[in-house]
């Protein structure tokens, strides 16, 4: 019994690290997004893009979403 509640706990621990928030492409401040990094902009990415994130109330501004009224600087 106690190892059915270690492997269910672990196995709870592990699928924690794959929430939407982990697919998000990278804020790439040089270069562009490709897969889960950053590529020089003159490179052509061969990996599909990620999902982008929705924003429910807002805009998208970079990886996070800021409210409609402000100015994304990202």
């Amino acid at each position: 019994m106690k190892r059915i509640v270690s492997v269910a706990l672990l196995a709870l621990v592990l699928g924690a690290g794959l929430s939407p928030a982990a697919y998000a492409a990278p804020n790439c401040t040089t270069g562009k997004p490709c897969g889960d990094t950053c590529i020089a902009k003159d490179k052509t990415c061969n990996i599909a893009p990620k999902p982008a994130k929705e924003c429910k109330t807002g805009k998208l501004c970079g990886d996070t979403c800021i409210a409609k009224d402000k100015v994304c600087k990202k």
